[in-house]
Formats: C-alpha cells, sequence, structure tokens
C-alpha cells in the first residue's frame, strides 16, 4: 500500500471541506472510516490470525485509521487482481476504499475514484511526487 494512496485519500475529504469525517454518514476521522469497514477490517485480521481489533472511535486516531484501511485495502486489492486477473490502480483502490469490498463495481464510486486517479495524475505532472 503506498503512502501516496493514503495521503490522497485524506486530500480528497479536505478539497471537499470534510477532513476529519461526515457525522451524516457515521464516517469517522481523516478516512472517513464507517463502522461496516471496522467490522471487516476485524474480520479480515482475525482471518489473518491477528490480535488486533478495533472499534469505530479508532478511525479517530490517525495511526489506527491508516492501519485499518491499509488492512482493507490490501486484503481486497489483492482479491481485485486474484478475480479479474488486473492489477488494481490508485482508482480501483481508492473506489474500493469509498465502495466497500466490490466498490470498484458500483456506479456510486466511479467519481470518488477518478478524482483520486485524476489527483494522482496532476501530482505527478506538477512534480509533486
Amino acid at each position: 500500500m503506498s503512502e501516496l494512496l493514503l495521503a490522497l485519500l485524506t486530500i480528497i475529504p479536505m478539497l471537499e471541506g470534510d477532513p476529519n469525517g461526515n457525522p451524516d454518514e457515521n464516517a469517522l476521522g481523516p478516512y472517513h472510516i464507517r463502522p461496516v469497514m471496522v467490522q471487516e477490517v476485524n474480520r479480515i485480521m482475525k482471518l489473518q490470525k491477528l490480535e488486533a481489533r478495533y472499534t469505530h472511535e479508532d478511525a479517530l486516531n490517525e495511526r489506527l485509521a491508516k492501519h485499518m484501511v491499509v488492512v482493507h485495502m490490501r486484503y481486497w486489492g489483492r482479491q481485485y487482481e486474484k478475480v479479474t486477473g488486473c492489477k488494481a490502480t490508485i482508482e480501483v483502490l481508492a473506489r474500493i476504499h469509498n465502495g466497500g469490498a466490490f466498490g470498484y463495481n458500483y456506479q456510486s464510486s466511479w467519481d470518488y475514484g477518478i478524482r483520486a486517479s485524476n489527483l494522482y495524475e496532476d501530482m505527478k505532472k506538477n512534480g509533486d511526487l
């Protein structure tokens, strides 16, 4: 999981004026983590025989939130690659983060994935990477 992608996932909410979560959607912290993602991360960690378990409030701690995002996207990024035979791109991973495990299939995550991909390309073009 690249540090760049993690940074992009925090930049997008800042650009939208909502850097610390969205209470209307029960999304907490810089990565806008919802309870369902916490449950999924805990399930993945149990499968991987990792002992740590998270609560939704842990999404407010940047270090813990970052770890939750990494666990989720590594797992589901690899699943995407197995199923599709394609590499998980910035856009795909952003859509998984935004729309859940199969977010790359959902129209509702398309805009978010495109924003992340475009932001990445702009940063590359401007020499910010």
